[in-house]
């Protein structure tokens, strides 16, 4: 019978008070059947299964013998397979795990003495706001050895400028090296890493002018063995959890996410209990700080310098962006050095541009001396293309223009005031009233628009073009001309 059967049988019984006689009325089944669920209780005890043999169960004794001879479980598999096993992967890993259970690896417990070690990693922390658009984010995280003092910075490249000026900041932070820097193998540190007995690791040749500039050793990790830098790898999980959960990166700022960080670096991550009861981070620090290699008296150019040419626009492309350059440097190969927060631009060896690291796509980036210098030559070519053209009006125009300079501090803007109006007047009419001007000794704009507009004066208007009939060439009235005006100007 089915069990929503049982249970109404039993709630019948219950909560209506019906005899088993009624109940069997009322459902329409045997008494007897309504009686022995009653007699079993409310909740009806499950049938007996019988037991089904397993799949595995006739090949179990040779997987376990197999597993003895040291076969992986995908051999003992394969070796089941040729013997007939039809069953799945799952159940005998399964049962070769009771068997005999995989082993966890034991790590020792590592200890280091105060300014030994310093352990650094890379992170990926989602993305971050530059602009108008999301780009990936990382942190470059490091831990010292003894006092578990950890430095982050947020950057937005993994690349060997990033990397040296990283650890170059961290150093000056703590105020000192240490003896010794645990890296892992990434391309920036290390070359090539044989493993085991084969050699030793290859380290990347500027990171290893780095680290001899600053005085310590590196140790990259065994390959496959990140648990060998297990105190910066925890602290990678602690800024997870303590510092990037719920903080919204993607809708910060990079300059937002350092200055959140180094809060959270001073007030969170070195006031923590440390595990092994020695107190905090910063109370342990002292000690070490006292122990750090002195830093050099001039920090290390952890630029990275690639060869570059300026274009005919005074521009240099780098990471999609364009920066602009000194008008010189137009058509000219340049060195830049990229650095995370700038871009400087050199000439044999000489800084000509710096600029502020843009990490956008398609911006143009300007100096305004540059520009502004670009300006000034262009009026330059402009001022020289006027006194030229004003040279050409006439054998006098060279002693007025040089008069017209020692007379006016704003001598090209006079001259381009005078050389307007030969678009009026023409270069003709111009260059008679210059003639004019500099015979009366009168140099500037306001002498020469005077001249052309008497000049105007003494050309009378022509009267309207009328056509008489021959009636009208009899009543024609021919008057006296005035030669009054010939007289004008004329001294007796």
């Amino acid at each position: 019978m089915k069990p929503y059967t049982h249970l109404l049988i039993h709630e019948l019984r219950e909560h209506e008070r019906l005899t088993a006689r009624q109940i069997s009325q009322r459902l329409g089944i045997p008494l007897r059947t309504v009686q022995r669920h009653l007699a079993q209780g409310r909740q009806p005890a499950a049938a007996p299964r019988k037991p089904r043999e397993s799949i595995l169960e006739p090949y179990k004794a040779r997987a376990e013998a197999l597993r003895r001879e040291g076969l992986t479980g995908a051999q003992t598999l394969a070796r089941l397979r040729e013997a007939g096993y039809r069953g799945s992967r799952t159940i005998l890993m399964d049962h070769l795990r009771q068997v005999r259970p995989a082993a966890r690896e034991a790590f020792l417990t590592l200890k280091f003495d105060p300014g030994q070690m310093a352990q650094v990693d890379f992170a990926e922390c989602g993305l971050v706001r530059v602009g108008n658009i999301r780009r990936k984010l990382y942190a470059f995280v490091m831990t010292l050895g003894y006092s578990r003092r950890v430095f982050v910075k947020f950057i937005m490249r993994m690349d060997m400028a990033h990397f040296l000026s990283c650890q170059r900041e961290a150093w000056e932070y703590y105020g000192g090296a240490p003896r010794e820097v645990m890296v892992d193998n990434c391309k920036v540190a290390v070359l090539r890493h044989p493993g085991g007995i084969h050699g030793a690791p290859q380290l990347n040749p500027r990171y290893a002018d780095f680290a001899a500039y600053y005085g310590f050793t590196v140790k990259p990790c065994t390959v496959r063995r990140p648990n060998e830098k297990g105190a910066v790898e925890r602290s990678v999980g602690y800024l997870r959890t303590s510092f990037l959960n719920g903080l919204g990166t993607g809708e910060m700022s990079l300059a937002a996410v350092n200055e959140a960080a180094r809060r959270w670096q001073e007030e969170v991550a070195d006031q923590r209990r440390l595990r092994d009861g020695r107190g905090a981070p910063l109370g342990l620090f002292p000690a070490e700080a006292a122990a750090l290699r002195p830093l050099p008296p001039l920090p290390y150019d952890c630029s990275v310098r690639s060869a570059v040419v300026s274009t005919v626009q005074c521009r240099v492309s780098f990471e999609g962006n364009r920066y602009s350059t000194p008008p010189s440097c137009a058509g000219v190969r340049l060195e830049l050095a990229a650095l995370p927060e700038t871009i400087r631009l050199l000439r044999d060896g000489e800084v000509v541009a710096e600029h502020a690291r843009c990490y956008e796509r398609g911006r143009d980036i300007v100096a305004y001396a540059h520009e502004r210098e670009l300006l000034r030559r262009r009026k330059k070519s402009t001022r020289a293309m006027t006194a030229e053209r004003f040279l050409a009006l006439c054998p006098q125009a060279e002693a007025y223009l040089a008069e017209l300079r020692r007379r006016r501090l704003d001598a090209d803007v006079q001259l381009a005031r005078i050389m307007a109006l030969t678009t009026v007047h023409g270069d003709a009419a111009v260059a008679e009233a210059v003639k004019e001007s500099m015979d009366a000794e009168a140099y500037g704009p306001e002498y020469v628009t005077n001249l052309l507009a008497w000049r105007l004066q003494l050309v009378p208007e022509p009267s309207p073009l009328h056509l008489p009939g021959r009636e009208d060439i009899l009543e024609l009235e021919i008057r006296q001309p005035d030669l009054d005006i010939y007289s004008q100007g004329i001294e007796p």
